[in-house]
C-alpha cells in the first residue's frame, strides 16, 4: 500500500480528500453487475507493505463498512447493437410482434392489447348463455430459441393496467397507468399473487397473469364501481417487482418497482399465427 504512514492517511480529513470511495464492476462485456445489498455485506482487503529494515513485505487487511452510512451510486451502461434494435423496436401495433424481447433496467416492456372482437365474443357468451366469468389470465410463453443457460427464468413481474378517460378523451395525458382492480381488490388475501410461473426449470416455461377482475369489468353489468368511470383494455408488462412503503405495510404506488435494477432478461412467444404458444386470454366461465 504505497500511501501507508503518508500525510494523505494521516487523519479523516486528509484520508476523504485523497480517497473517493470503491468501483465494484465487472469486467466482461456481457452481462450485468452482479447484486448484492450493500447494508448486509462487509468488504475486506488484503494487501502487503513494506516496512524499514526489513526485506518481506508485511501482509494484512482492512474491512471496508458498506452499510447505510455511506454513499451507494450505481451506473450502468448500455451499448445495443444494431441487432437489438431492428428486432425490439420494430413494433407491429395492428397484429403484434411474432417474439417479445423483455429486458429491466431501462429495456423493453410487454404490451398486451385484448381485441374488441374477443371483448365482444364474451360479452355474447354471457348474454347468450348466461355465463359468469369464473377467472381469466393472460399466458405467455418463453420462446424456445432463448435457452440462455447464463439467465435464469424470470421470477419476478409487473402488471398494470393502461386506461382512457371517456371524460377526458381528448387530452394529450390521456392514458395513464395504474394497478390493476384485480391487485387493489385482492392484495390484502393471502397467498393472493399477480402471476404464477410453471416450468421454470425447462424451456419453454410460461406465466399466467391473473386479470380476472379486469375482464369481468370490461363485458359484465355492475362488475365494475359505479365511481370509476375508466375504460381500459390494455395491459403492460415488465420485469421487476412492486415495491413496498418504509414500514412493509402496503404496497409504495404503481410508479415504485425494482425494474430500474432487476437484472431479468428473457425473449417469449408474441402473436405468432399457428403458434399454439402465442400470448392468449384465457377465461374460465360458469353457466346456470
Amino acid at each position: 500500500m504505497l500511501k501507508k504512514d503518508k500525510p494523505e492517511l494521516s487523519d479523516a480529513s486528509n484520508f476523504i480528500r485523497y480517497f473517493n470511495g470503491l468501483r465494484i464492476s465487472v469486467a466482461e462485456d456481457d452481462g450485468y453487475l452482479f447484486q448484492f445489498y450493500p447494508d448486509d455485506m462487509e468488504m475486506i482487503m488484503y494487501y502487503k507493505y513494506e516496512t524499514t529494515g526489513s526485506t518481506t513485505k508485511a501482509q494484512t487487511s482492512y474491512s471496508f463498512i458498506m452499510g447505510s452510512g455511506n454513499a451507494h451510486i450505481g451506473q450502468y451502461q448500455y451499448q445495443r447493437g444494431s441487432s437489438f434494435n431492428s428486432n425490439v423496436f420494430t413494433l407491429n401495433n395492428a397484429g403484434g410482434n411474432d417474439k417479445l424481447y423483455t429486458q429491466a433496467m431501462g429495456g423493453p416492456s410487454i404490451g398486451v392489447k385484448i381485441p374488441e372482437s374477443t371483448i365482444t365474443d364474451i360479452k355474447k357468451l354471457i348474454t347468450d348463455k348466461k355465463a359468469g366469468i369464473i377467472s381469466a389470465k393472460i399466458r405467455i410463453y418463453t420462446d424456445p430459441s432463448w435457452n440462455n443457460k447464463n439467465y435464469a427464468k424470470p421470477r419476478e413481474f409487473t402488471l398494470l393496467r393502461r386506461y382512457v378517460n371517456p371524460d377526458n378523451s381528448s387530452a394529450p395525458t390521456k392514458v395513464r397507468g395504474n394497478f390493476t382492480n384485480d391487485l387493489l381488490k385482492l392484495a390484502g388475501v393471502p397467498g393472493y399473487t399477480i402471476f404464477k410461473a410453471y416450468n421454470l426449470d425447462d424451456n419453454p416455461a410460461y406465466y399466467d397473469f391473473v386479470v380476472t377482475q379486469s375482464i369481468k369489468e370490461m363485458v359484465e353489468e355492475g362488475s365494475k364501481d359505479s365511481t370509476d368511470k375508466t375504460e381500459f383494455k390494455y395491459f403492460k408488462i415488465d420485469l421487476g417487482s412492486f415495491l413496498e412503503n418504509s414500514d412493509r405495510t402496503s404496497l409504495a404506488g404503481y410508479k415504485f418497482t425494482s425494474t430500474p435494477f432487476n437484472t431479468s432478461r428473457a425473449v417469449f412467444v408474441g402473436t405468432e399465427a399457428g403458434n399454439p404458444n402465442r400470448v392468449r386470454l384465457w377465461v374460465t366461465y360458469g353457466t346456470k
